[in-house]
């Protein structure tokens, strides 16, 4: 029985994120081969279903020989990464990338395994003819046609993704492998200038490391031996993305407001949750749009119908409650959270509107209908954010506190979910 997934690095940025959605959608053990080049143990996931193995990939045969006829798929993410550092460390980079990587490949025709390979938006640049600029745009292209030869020549089964600048939760942010966001976000949080290479208006296609993850599985799933971009529709700007930064809401608040935000207990994956929030202040649903990558809120119907605003809404794609049609409108909301909760996490204010701090109205009963028909854990979030911001806008300095509290998993009776998460949302409201 073919029960293993292996990925190679998978201590890494993308590797480790792709280990937590493979033990999302799948019920397989995995193994990471990672050799710490650029991979960290602080990206280790704690389960059971996963072992770590510190080696190079040029010894894959060694290393996996016990587990060859048990393995379903090798993602080999496991390679030398970056463009300016292949003319620094080009034989780390040759050795990592074409030695590593033809021991793969060989490793998975020789044991009959299907192969997902992490090709780079570097060997596309100026219609293929960038192959050559670099070290590693040479190596990933040669890689790339090796691994169409031999699916040619021998019946090598692949899939080869396209990454374009993949950013998110655990991406590098110091060091000579660091991604621009990486580095920007240390920068901005540490209080210093952005350093944007000049001229500034190069663009990119950041790409969301949730979404990249994604794609990889599915096209693992398709099976279909074809070569997939996996990248934002939207081209940036570097100068624009360090005004994203420089421009943030929370820069704000600091300068004029005297108004700190900290974060608490953030371990959470976006997707797969719901997310049940304390509703205090206009900050939280303006904060939370930074706070989670492309979140769906659970909202009153009549916002759509707020001039511009509501027109934003709709094309967000969020749930809106229609509390005229009664069950039919409860199956609705039910229905589409169950959808979105695959790709986005989904927010709900359960308390049905603003309160003032330190008020702990009873929650709408639709809540646990929501939970319950789910089927999916619920993070509550406690926030004091009516404190210092409250619903007339005359703020007052101080720190508002985000705190995500353990998830409640599901199969609670009604009172017991209610009173849980009334007491987890309200922790802070005092």
């Amino acid at each position: 029985m073919k029960n293993y997934i292996i990925v190679t690095g998978g201590a890494g940025f993308v590797g480790s994120n792709l280990i937590k959605y493979l033990l999302l959608k799948t019920n397989k053990k995995i193994i990471s081969v990672d050799n710490y080049f650029s991979g960290s143990k602080k990206n280790h996931v704690n389960d059971r279903r996963v072992r770590y193995i510190n080696a190079d990939t040029a010894n894959i045969q060694k290393i996996l020989d016990k587990y060859k006829k048990k393995i379903s798929v090798i993602f080999h993410f496991g390679e030398f990464a970056r463009i300016h550092q292949s003319f620094v460390n080009t034989e780390k980079c040759f050795s990592s990338n074409i030695c590593g990587t033809s021991n793969v490949f060989y490793f998975c025709l020789k044991n009959k395994i299907k192969i997902i390979y992490s090709a780079t938006s570097a060997s596309l640049g100026n219609k293929g003819n960038d192959q050559s600029l670099s070290p590693y745009a040479f190596t990933k292209s040669k890689n790339l046609q090796l691994l169409n030869h031999l699916n040619k020549w021998f019946g090598l089964s692949y899939e080869a993704l396209y990454f374009y600048n993949v950013y998110g939760k655990g991406h590098i942010r110091e060091g000579v492998m660091a991604t621009v966001i990486g580095i920007f976000e240390r920068q901005y949080e540490k209080k210093i200038p952005l350093t944007v290479v000049r001229p500034g208006t190069q663009s990119r296609k950041f790409t969301h490391v949730d979404d990249t993850v994604k794609g990889c599985y599915y096209a693992w799933k398709r099976n279909k031996n074809r070569h997939y971009s996996l990248s934002n529709m939207r081209s940036h700007t570097i100068k624009g993305v360090a005004k994203i930064f420089t421009n943030n809401m929370l820069m704000s608040l600091r300068v004029c407001c005297n108004i700190e935000v900290e974060v608490k207990n953030n371990q959470h994956y976006n997707n797969g949750y719901l997310y049940a929030s304390k509703h205090q202040s206009i900050f939280e649903t303006i904060y939370f749009n930074s706070l989670f990558y492309n979140p769906s809120y659970i909202l009153k119907k009549e916002l759509l119908s707020i001039p511009l605003f509501g027109m934003y809404l709709k094309k967000l794609d969020m749930i809106a409650i229609d509390r005229s049609q009664g069950i039919k409108s409860i199956k609705y909301v039910n229905e589409e959270t169950k959808r979105l909760s695959e790709f986005r996490p989904v927010i709900i204010f359960p308390e049905g509107t603003r309160t003032e701090f330190g008020n702990q109205p009873e929650l709408k009963p639709g809540i646990y209908s929501i939970y319950k028909n789910s089927n999916k854990p619920v993070v509550p979030i406690a926030i004091n954010s009516g404190k210092f911001w409250p619903k007339n806008n005359k703020m007052k300095s101080g720190k508002i506190i985000i705190e995500f509290k353990d998830p409640i998993q599901p199969g609670l009776s009604k009172e017991d979910f209610l009173k849980k998460l009334k007491s987890d949302i309200n922790s802070l409201n005092h």
